[in-house]
């Protein structure tokens, strides 16, 4: 039984995701089956083979230099076994040609393209000698030439797509394989091809090339199928397999206009009726498609376009339809029928779809945002038309991560490891690919609701806006999703990913990847992303929740390591929100309070430093503060047998804590960060005192975050200084006003000498640095030593990459 198309199709649609095995199925263009006219110069074909797809044939050129009735479908009086396109010019000169071009509705690839019959001969009555030009246009409209040739012994290569019959005065017949080439176009998709068939160089100015004919064969197309699941691109509602619909990783935005109007009856070309639609979002366009409403009773008069911001024109129709009523269509590209062709009143329901008579893709690569112009003219008189309505639907590229593969082609759309598969599903109830699509539709059935699947939830855990699978950081904790991501015991991680790292065709950083660069597997083998419940590919930062830790809090990363019975400066390393400090330290350090194992004190208003008038005790039930300081000591109770320290650290269970302490773009801050690309991002602190008089004010502060910052990236500013803010090694304008020394504390000595200076000006990377948790002093100049009072004192503590 010859298989075809369809149930290949359905075969291979279980086959491809099961194994992961690339297999989108070649169809054929068969002249014998599409068929041509004698003499026509055009031919317009859908569903060619099946395929879904649609193929124009045009030929262009000196196309009154053909014989009569050509060109036409001929077998060679049955000595070729299929019909070809025989094309049977009779030229003047070398400088003359016909053209001969296929476009398809989607982008294709092209193999055992063949012409036959490529020879010379000049016996003094026959004097020819063909040439045969190849190029096609891939999806950005470059050039593309043949790859992949077999020539005949009399035919050469003259490069950039052209073959030549050799001057050997051979007059060959179309079966003989010494006049016979094969090319193919299969480097890369293109939406068109064409040949041009003129004289070589065997025939000069002077001479009559006459009686020149070739034959060109059936050829073999193929649609994109990039996840290799026998569904092309086109017709995949899922085309990377991740189990996210491509309508949710590349939204159309849609503008209406309802304004109605009268298009003037034979106003054409200067009186016409415009509509615009505004485009706010700055993109780069992928794909156009547009709704128009019109009432016309001759449809015929109606030339209409689409003008984008750039200026593109395209066109949607121009005099089609006669004397048929309305233009209410969908015009879409990909598309079967063309509005050229239909010949019908248009009063949907149902919904009409057809390609222009233009090509919206000349719209692709353009930037979006501006306004869009609908153009409607009539060019006869007698009947006028009324807009009604129109909706443009624009998609732009959408490439969250900027690695060139667009989110809908890409299993890792925010390159952090993690794919996108098990991103956009909860960790305790994840699902894994079931590798069967029952409907062919190119959705996994596990996700597809058609067939007892459940679509992907897409959660958004930090709840910033921003869905797991194209966030960074999902818990917003500060701590990229790449570094508690993937298993390090497993993965050769490397993070960030950036632009130095390598990124695999599908999208996958290449040591998450095991190198493959495939979509046979979406989830890159995490069947079981939950470390709670049997999976090993993912960390885990606590235990039994039933969630892995690029979806925890992890503020409990950071950790203090402290001196038993000695006073130390101590910080909290993210939002801790309304959690007590009992509930946040009582696991680690023991019970609270003064005949217990440890107690914390904070600042009154004195600011003095002195224990006795300067700091209260904190009640059990009390909160902390991102970016303060507090006194605190510990007793032995807790402490480890080896090191004698104990470790404070945060109860992440506790409920209450909201993750990464708020953070701004640097650029909110004048003066910040200007010329240092170690941060981006800046926690703005202004609850520090106005300086005294004839005190020094002993502030104490602290790291707010589960990362180390380094102390010269601190920035200071007060009301004198304009709110502009200047680095801790600025002597100039900082130290003016405080000192520009920190000072940290870890000792039983609460005198001067059991304190450490923290020195600014050390290298980033090299010298001092406040981790997380450590709590410091800042230092508030005294009046009478700086000459004038500081109000509105205020620092920023930059968030480190």
């Amino acid at each position: 039984m010859k298989r075809t198309y369809h149930n290949t199709m359905k075969w291979l649609t279980v086959f491809a995701l099961w194994t992961g095995v690339s297999s989108a199925y070649s169809a054929t263009f068969d002249w014998s089956s599409t068929g041509w006219n004698d003499g026509d110069l055009s031919g317009s074909y859908t569903d060619v083979d099946g395929s879904g797809i649609n193929i124009t044939v045009a030929v262009t050129g000196n196309t009154n230099k053909f014989n009569s009735g050509y060109p036409k479908l001929d077998d060679s009086n049955g000595n070729l076994n299929n019909d070809h396109l025989m094309e049977y010019p009779d030229y003047d000169d070398n400088t003359q040609s016909v053209t001969t071009t296929f476009k398809f509705s989607v982008p294709v690839k092209l193999s055992s393209l063949i012409w036959r019959d490529v020879d010379a001969m000049n016996d003094g009555n026959n004097l020819f000698d063909d040439k045969i030009v190849v190029s096609a246009k891939d999806v950005d409209g470059n050039t593309v030439y043949p790859n992949n040739a077999t020539l005949g012994s009399d035919i050469q290569d003259d490069g950039n797509g052209a073959y030549e019959a050799k001057n050997n005065n051979a007059n060959y017949s179309p079966t003989d394989a010494a006049a016979t080439f094969q090319i193919d176009l299969d480097s890369t998709y293109v939406t068109e091809f064409s040949y041009t068939y003129t004289s070589g160089d065997g025939i000069s100015n002077n001479d009559n090339p006459t009686g020149q004919a070739t034959w060109f064969d059936n050829f073999n197309f193929e649609p994109r199928d990039t996840d290799g699941d026998g569904v092309p691109d086109f017709k995949d509602i899922d085309d990377d397999n991740d189990g996210i619909l491509d309508t949710v990783e590349k939204p159309a935005v849609s503008l209406s206009n309802t304004n109605s109007g009268t298009i003037p009856d034979d106003g054409y070309p200067n009186d016409c009726l415009d509509r615009t639609f505004t485009m706010s979002k700055t993109g780069v366009v992928s794909n156009v498609t547009i709704d128009v409403d019109i009432d016309h009773t001759w449809r015929g008069d109606l030339v209409v376009s689409l003008i984008s911001p750039n200026n593109t024109s395209v066109d949607l129709t121009s005099d089609n339809g006669g004397g048929y009523d309305n233009l209410k269509v969908l015009f879409d590209d990909s598309a079967s029928g063309t509005i050229t062709d239909y010949n019908a009143d248009m009063n949907p329901p149902p919904q009409i779809v057809l390609r222009p008579e233009g090509t919206l893709s000349a719209f692709n690569g353009e930037d979006s945002s501006g306004t869009w112009t609908l153009h409607m003219c009539d060019d006869a008189s007698a009947d006028e038309g009324t807009f009604n309505s129109a909706q443009l639907n624009i998609t732009d590229i959408q490439d969250n991560d900027g690695d060139g593969i667009e989110d809908y082609l890409d299993l890792d759309s925010d390159n952090d490891g993690i794919p996108d598969n098990v991103e956009a599903q909860s960790t305790g109830s994840y699902t894994a690919p079931s590798g069967t699509d029952t409907d062919g539709d190119g959705l996994d059935d596990a996700y597809d609701p058609d067939n007892g699947g459940t679509a992907v939830p897409l959660p958004d855990t930090d709840g910033n806006g921003i869905r797991d699978n194209l966030d960074s950081d999902s818990d917003g904790d500060g701590i990229t999703d790449c570094e508690e991501g993937l298993n390090g015991n497993i993965y050769n991680k490397a993070c960030p990913i950036d632009s130095s790292s390598t990124i695999n065709a599908n999208g996958v950083v290449d040591w998450a990847d095991n190198n493959s660069g495939g979509y046979g597997s979406p989830n890159l083998g995490i069947d079981k992303p939950d470390p709670d419940n049997g999976g090993t590919k993912l960390e885990d930062e606590i235990t039994g929740n039933d969630e892995a830790a690029y979806r925890e809090i992890l503020c409990g990363k950071a950790q203090r390591e402290l001196t038993p019975f000695n006073w130390v400066v101590v910080s909290v390393p993210c939002d801790t929100g309304s959690a007590t400090i009992s509930d946040l330290f009582g696991t680690s350090l023991g019970t609270y309070g003064d005949n217990d194992n440890w107690v914390m004190y904070r600042q009154n208003t004195q600011y003095t430093g002195s224990n006795s008038n300067d700091m209260e005790e904190m009640a059990a039930t009390d909160t902390m503060v991102p970016g303060k300081g507090y006194w605190l000591i510990v007793d032995d109770s807790k402490k480890d047998a080896n090191t004698g320290k104990v470790t404070m650290k945060l109860d992440e269970t506790v409920s209450g804590i909201t993750g990464q302490t708020a953070m701004d773009p640097k650029s909110n801050y004048g003066g910040v960060g200007t010329n240092d690309d170690g941060f981006d991002e800046v926690m703005g602190y202004n609850n520090l005192p106005d300086s005294q008089n004839g005190i020094k004010s002993k502030v104490m502060i602290g790291n707010p975050f589960v990362r180390t910052i380094h102390l010269g990236r601190i920035y200071y500013s007060n009301d004198t200084l304009g709110q502009t803010y200047y680095p801790m090694t600025d002597a100039t304008h900082t130290g003016t006003y405080v000192e520009q020394y920190f000072y940290a504390h870890d000792d039983t000595d609460l005198t001067s000498t059991g304190y450490i200076a923290l020195d600014p000006n050390s290298t980033p990377g090299f010298g001092d640095a406040a981790d997380p948790m450590l709590g410091f002093w800042m230092l508030i100049k005294d009046d009478a030593v700086s000459g004038t009072s500081s109000t509105g004192n205020a620092i920023t503590y930059p968030f480190e990459k």
